[in-house]
């Protein structure tokens, strides 16, 4: 699980949530075990928002292969 707002924002930028920088985002996904050549399945739990964000964040920084849960966790639990 990595959290948009708290590890995927720049914590040296001037702007809220700003775009985080590529050492910044090294740490935070290598903590977690996350590299390029990882599958990465991205959700939100109610809304799209964070999920677009977190993907177009890992895409800018040349992560290829993602995919968003479509209709985010909730959907997916009450699916089965």
């Amino acid at each position: 699980f990595v959290d948009v707002i708290d590890e995927l924002s720049s914590k040296s930028s001037e702007h809220m949530y700003g775009l985080p920088n590529k050492e910044e985002l090294s740490v935070v996904l290598g903590a977690k075990g996350i590299n390029r050549s990882n599958e990465i399945i991205i959700y939100s739990q109610d809304s799209i928002t964070f999920a677009s964000r977190a993907c177009w964040i890992l895409r800018y920084h040349g992560f290829e292969n993602i995919k968003i849960l479509d209709g985010g966790l909730n959907a997916w639990e009450t699916e089965g």
